[in-house]
C-alpha cells in the first residue's frame, strides 16, 4: 500500500512510528498463530516451553474469548470445522 506524497508530508513522526509498531505487532502475532496451527495439525513440533511462551505472548495481544458474553435464546450452538483431509493429522 503506497501513501500519497501529500499525506506523507502531513503525518507526524510519532504517528508514523505508531503505525510501524502496530504493523510489527501484527506480523509477530500472525507468525505465532501460524506456528501454533502447524503444531496443532501435526506439521511442526513445539516444546512445552515454546507453547507456554506463545500462549503468554498471545494473551498480551489477542482478546480473551472467555470474556465474550453470549445472549441467545437457548438454541444450541454447533461448531462445524471443515478441515480438508490433506490437513488432518496422521494417526
Amino acid at each position: 500500500m503506497s501513501v500519497r506524497p501529500d499525506r506523507e508530508a502531513r503525518t507526524s513522526p510519532a504517528a508514523k512510528e505508531r503505525r510501524a509498531e502496530t504493523s510489527r505487532l501484527r506480523i509477530k502475532t500472525d507468525a505465532l498463530v501460524d506456528k501454533l496451527q502447524q503444531h496443532a495439525l501435526g506439521k511442526g513440533k513445539m516444546t512445552p516451553t515454546q507453547l507456554a511462551a506463545v500462549q503468554t505472548l498471545l494473551k498480551k495481544v489477542l482478546p480473551d474469548q472467555v470474556l465474550a458474553k453470549y445472549e441467545g435464546d437457548g438454541t444450541p450452538i454447533v461448531f462445524n470445522f471443515n478441515i480438508p483431509k490433506s490437513q488432518t493429522p496422521k494417526e
